[in-house]
């Protein structure tokens, strides 16, 4: 992903919504990937992806300020939607992404792990047919 955008550090709502959505709507696998913290390790979860973010800011500016240590809080942000919810990994994505090795690290790990499990929380999702069947052999094209 190339970041036009200047990255900054996102707020800890930011991250809170992420772990808390991932905490109540992806409970039923937690296990993101192999050495990754799990969606009910929300502390765990939240620390590693403001640390990429936070990389990501040193790595463009050389420095990113005064960083406060995140601590997650589990009131905060947890009534996003599944839309929501992967429009903020998008954007956590974008401000994270200035370290040359981004691609290779934990924190993307988690972010592309979180956005396909999002994609499943989707509503319709589960109703929706796995595959699109070719039209019967009688049917007539459509042209708009």
């Amino acid at each position: 992903m190339t970041n036009t955008t200047t990255p900054k550090i996102l707020a800890f709502a930011h991250f809170d919504a992420i772990v808390n959505f991932a905490l109540l709507r992806l409970a039923d696998a937690p296990e993101l990937a192999s050495a990754l913290p799990r969606t009910n390790q929300p502390q765990a979860l939240g620390e590693l992806l403001r640390a990429e973010n936070v990389r990501s800011v040193e790595s463009r500016f050389g420095t990113a300020g005064d960083v406060k240590p995140y601590t997650w809080r589990p009131h905060v942000g947890g009534d996003v939607t599944a839309v929501e919810f992967l429009k903020l990994l998008a954007c956590l994505e974008a401000n994270s992404c200035e370290a040359p090795d981004f691609f290779e690290t934990p924190a993307y790990l988690a972010i592309d792990a979180l956005r396909r499990r999002g994609i499943r929380a989707l509503d319709g999702y589960d109703a929706a047919a796995w595959e699109f069947p070719e039209p019967a052999k009688d049917t007539k094209p459509t042209h708009h």
